[in-house]
């Protein structure tokens, strides 16, 4: 099983498609083998911290090998292909902002 967590600073639209998107994509890749759980390190600053997060939107990747990217995130295929995960050829560019 996959497991992501992606660490944001409250609840913005900007960040309801950011994960929608990325939910789509992980589908697409690994259809029900995955978790993605949101977690809101102002609501939850102590999760945050055990895993080291010190800027926000962060997407973790928990199982080996483990990555983490941050930064800008309107474009999700680029964010997964940095964690060398990739999406099926015949699959549109879905996430751009």
């Amino acid at each position: 099983m996959n497991e992501f967590k992606l660490f944001i600073s409250g609840e913005t639209t900007g960040i309801k498609k950011i994960f929608t998107g990325l939910e789509r994509c992980l589908t697409a890749v690994f259809g029900n083998a995955y978790t993605l759980q949101k977690i809101d390190v102002i609501k939850n600053p102590l999760m945050a911290q055990e895993d080291g997060i010190m800027a926000t939107p962060t997407l973790v990747r928990m199982n080996p090998p483990m990555k983490r990217v941050l930064g800008d995130f309107r474009d999700i295929t680029k964010i997964l292909a940095s964690m060398d995960i990739h999406l099926p050829l015949n699959m549109p560019d879905l996430i751009k902002e």
